[in-house]
């Protein structure tokens, strides 16, 4: 089975925005005891009701509504009329630079990478850079040619300052010292949930083909990110990563991310690491693996042999065709 094709079980964005009020109108369909509304008359209402709106006024429009027109309709016209306004792009192949906001409201710069050419739908890769590096170190000539031959939109994101009291407790200040520079937030209002969001109301996006990636401190996020939102993404690919750094000292993961390692029970993950690492000792990914082996999860380890902290992406190597060969079995 190709891993991408794992269904995912979220709303994208764009549908999440009207769900308010797709919803009440499954709903409507369902109750027997609730007004419900025209398809001529869905359109006006959904221009004039956002995904803020208070329940109760939208129920109020919706009494108004004809309740036969409604139960002649079928899910998909629902569907339809609902989304009329939806605008969906075909982005210009190339690579360049954006501007990315996240739920916090601050701004990061995205660059990203589109295939040659043009597809009904894309394949959706990100990829989080490790500390110290940028986004743009990430768009390779190899992860160039593999979106052109695979039909994949790469993008990343630069990473950004934690905010203040926000700062992640799996990080301490000892680790990289204080202040850090920047690091992957995990919470749901971060730039990584921005950019599946938001890339998904602009682009034909595949959902079963949304794939997270990253290398060092983008490993710890692939891994992290990937367990608290496991329907969003299709599979993880983490580098040289790990779960939590204090795993280290006790040699054991800590119980407390057992809930969250639970998550990627349906979460395709390949993982690798050289065995030489000083930087992000090699162990941090042999006791995850160990874990998922015991658990039979869908999960591949690949451990370098004499490889230290940064792995070989050239187009030709072995790295970018483990990958491939992983993703497009």
């Amino acid at each position: 089975m190709n891993r991408t094709q794992r269904p995912t079980h979220s709303l994208p964005s764009w549908l999440l925005r009207a769900n308010l009020s797709l919803l009440t109108l499954v709903l409507l369909i369902l109750a027997p005891n609730t007004a419900s509304l025209g398809l001529e008359e869905i359109g006006s209402i959904r221009s004039s009701v956002s995904a803020t709106a208070d329940t109760h006024l939208l129920i109020e429009a919706l009494d108004r509504a004809d309740r036969e027109k409604l139960a002649k309709s079928t899910p998909a016209k629902i569907l339809r009329a609902v989304t009329k306004g939806v605008r969906i792009e075909r982005p210009e192949p190339g690579t360049r630079k954006e501007k990315i906001t996240g739920e916090d409201g601050r701004q990061s710069d995205l660059w990203i990478h589109v295939p040659d050419a043009r597809k009904k739908k894309y394949g959706l890769l990100i990829m989080l850079h490790g500390y110290g590096g940028n986004a743009r170190q990430l768009l390779t000539v190899a992860y160039s040619k593999f979106a052109n031959r695979n039909g994949y939109i790469i993008v990343g994101p630069n990473a950004m300052k934690p905010l203040s009291g926000k700062s992640n407790p799996d990080l301490p200040p000892e680790i990289l010292g204080a202040p850090t520079r920047h690091w992957w937030t995990y919470r749901s209002d971060g730039m990584v949930m921005a950019i599946v969001d938001q890339l998904a109301e602009r682009f034909p996006i595949d959902h079963n083909r949304v794939v997270l990636s990253g290398m060092s401190m983008g490993g710890w996020g692939s891994w992290n990110i990937g367990m608290r939102f496991p329907d969003r993404f299709s599979a993880i690919i983490p580098f040289a990563g790990g779960l939590h750094m204090g795993d280290y000292a006790t040699d054991t993961l800590s119980d407390n991310y057992s809930p969250l390692i639970d998550n990627l029970k349906w979460l395709p993950s390949y993982n690798v690491h050289g065995n030489t690492d000083n930087i992000v000792p090699v162990r941090f990914s042999q006791m995850l693996a160990e874990e998922l082996k015991s658990r039979k999860y869908d999960h591949t380890y690949d451990e370098l042999d004499g490889s230290g902290h940064y792995l070989n992406f050239d187009e030709n190597g072995p790295m970018m065709q483990r990958v491939t060969k992983w993703l497009t079995p």
